[in-house]
């Protein structure tokens, strides 16, 4: 199921991993994958935008944040820092995390982790 749902990815979706030839396995486990999922058949139904703002009330939120940005995406750390990051409370950080794409949960969970450790002993 997972393979064959890579095969569904379009446009720069596809752009998300440092050897697109070497696909880590897809865990489609993740909120993301669904998302994008239902996203890709409501644009293929209609030519409108899908309706969801990611971003609402993210700059309200009083909480430390951690943007994990990768090498290997479309969706990496510039992309992260550029777009995601002036949306988030003051205070907000990105860290990057080389030799991974989008998911950087299954090809380097080791500095994953990592950083992620580190943010939070630091809070």
């Amino acid at each position: 199921m997972d393979r064959a749902y890579l095969v569904t990815l379009q446009g720069t979706l596809v752009q998300y991993d440092c050897d697109p030839d070497d696909r880590p396995a897809w865990p489609l486990w993740r909120p993301g994958a669904y998302l994008e999922a239902v996203r890709q058949a409501q644009t293929r139904v209609s030519a409108t935008t899908f309706g969801y703002d990611f971003a609402a009330g993210l700059a309200e939120a009083d909480l430390p944040t951690l943007v994990i940005g990768t090498e290997c995406s479309a969706l990496g750390t510039d992309f992260q820092t550029r777009w995601h990051l002036p949306l988030l409370p003051a205070g907000a950080e990105t860290v990057h995390v080389p030799d991974a794409g989008h998911r950087v949960m299954v090809e380097r969970p080791d500095l994953l982790r990592e950083e992620i450790d580190g943010f939070l002993m630091g809070l």
